[in-house]
């Protein structure tokens, strides 16, 4: 069995590989082929990795390629993630928006507009080599945005892909530690698109704990900051919102607090990461690395390698993916990509029927949304200006066409080189 991981020089691979030793039951013995066009963090990301597969004893053959197509020949699974233009890219995805007045997130508004017109080119060119070279590999994808990913890939005709974000699946983790109950025992439903959605229940032996968590909104909504915007939000709708859900409910605020920082999130990583890479870079000369430093979230890892897991031995585990809605969540198109739970097996991840309601509010703001991000794909696939504006002018934090028409221009001239379609 072959695992290719594109984009394998990036900080989160040493997650995936922890992920892999859970699962060595299934996936043991597998080449686990780390390809990237950064040669040097690759060269250092590898060494990491086959020390830890050592100390740990498992049977994963680590190798890695800068090229992709030697990655592809003869995968079964593609682990792909990848950011086409790097942290710089993403940090005038923050900083643009924020220049016109409106939030500068990486995947979120007018910056996640900008990501998906970089990576959705690059995912049809991956697929399209995979059906040449791995036709019958399942593609895995964590690249970003990914419901808009996941639409373009399978509004292209290429079905087998299981998109994925470690968003609900870190929540799960998060809300395993407060109840002092391994994440594993809880089955979360979740309802909406990509980064715009919530958890409806948190079950355990049957039994919904959500409603516990809802009695604390009181005392929560009074603290400052993140957890208690949590708060509101949950006293609010009597659901856990997924934070991104802050953005547009706090946006004014969160606004002022963007604007008057030095740096964006990206500047930051990009401070950081030289000494994420220098920790991994000592490890790998250790006999039993011990990662101090490291990206990702809790679960990160995990979730991709369980995904993988259940379609090769077919278990059916419940996991909260993005797919074609199909019908599954009444109030969004058929053709929406939804954010609910499936049941991931051999044929890959069969959605389950969603809750019939939210909040009216809170539906129409997913719904509003999911229209934008629809037409977005299509400025993305056609490198269409026009598309761009009124995909844009759609989403709920872009106040006005005239606010629309400046973040396309600027964004598209900012990232012109890897923006080959417009």
């Amino acid at each position: 069995m072959k695992i290719a991981v594109i984009g394998g020089a990036s900080a989160f691979t040493p997650g995936i590989i922890e992920g892999l030793f859970a699962e060595e039951a299934v996936l043991g013995g597998a080449e686990i082929c780390l390809m990237d066009i950064d040669r040097e963090n690759l060269n250092v990301v590898a060494k990491l990795s086959r020390r830890m597969v050592e100390a740990q004893g498992a049977q994963y053959t680590i190798t890695d390629t800068a090229v992709l197509d030697e990655a592809l020949t003869g995968a079964n699974y593609v682990l792909c993630q990848v950011r086409i233009g790097g942290l710089e890219a993403r940090a005038l995805d923050e900083q643009i928006p924020r220049r016109l007045d409106c939030i500068g997130q990486e995947t979120t508004g007018p910056g996640g507009f900008s990501f998906a017109w970089r990576s959705i080119p690059y995912m049809l060119e991956l697929t399209r080599r995979m059906q040449n070279l791995c036709p019958d590999a399942q593609l895995v994808n964590y690249t970003n945005p990914t419901g808009q990913v996941a639409r373009a890939v399978l509004d292209s005709g290429f079905e087998k892909i299981t998109a994925i974000c470690d968003v609900p699946f870190g929540m799960q983790v998060v809300l395993g530690q407060l109840l002092r109950i391994n994440p594993k025992n809880l089955a979360i439903d979740n309802v909406g698109v990509n980064h715009c959605g919530a958890v409806t229940a948190v079950r355990f032996k049957g039994r919904n704990l959500l409603p516990k968590f809802c009695s604390l909104c009181g005392p929560l909504g009074l603290l400052p900051g993140f957890v208690g915007r949590m708060g509101r939000l949950l006293q609010r709708f009597s659901v856990l919102p997924s934070p991104y859900l802050l953005y547009y409910y706090f946006t004014p605020e969160i606004l002022r607090e963007q604007q008057k920082m030095r740096r964006t999130r990206a500047q930051e990583l990009m401070l950081r990461l030289p000494a994420i890479y220098g920790h991994y870079r000592e490890q790998a000369e250790h006999p039993t690395p011990r990662l101090r430093l490291r990206r990702g979230m809790a679960g990160h890892g995990d979730l991709a390698v369980q995904v993988i897991a259940s379609i090769q031995a077919a278990r059916e585990d419940r996991l909260v993916v993005n797919g074609r809605n199909g019908g599954v969540v009444k109030w969004l198109p058929a053709e929406a990509i939804v954010e609910v739970p499936s049941q991931v097996s051999s044929e890959g991840a069969r959605l389950l029927p969603a809750p019939e309601e939210l909040d009216a509010s809170l539906q129409a703001l997913i719904a509003r949304v999911e229209r934008a991000e629809a037409m977005n794909v299509l400025a993305a696939v056609k490198g269409d200006r026009q598309h761009a504006i009124e995909a844009m002018r759609l989403h709920p934090l872009v106040p006005n066409t005239q606010t629309a028409q400046l973040l396309v221009a600027d964004l598209l001239e900012a990232h012109r080189r890897h923006l080959p379609q417009f």
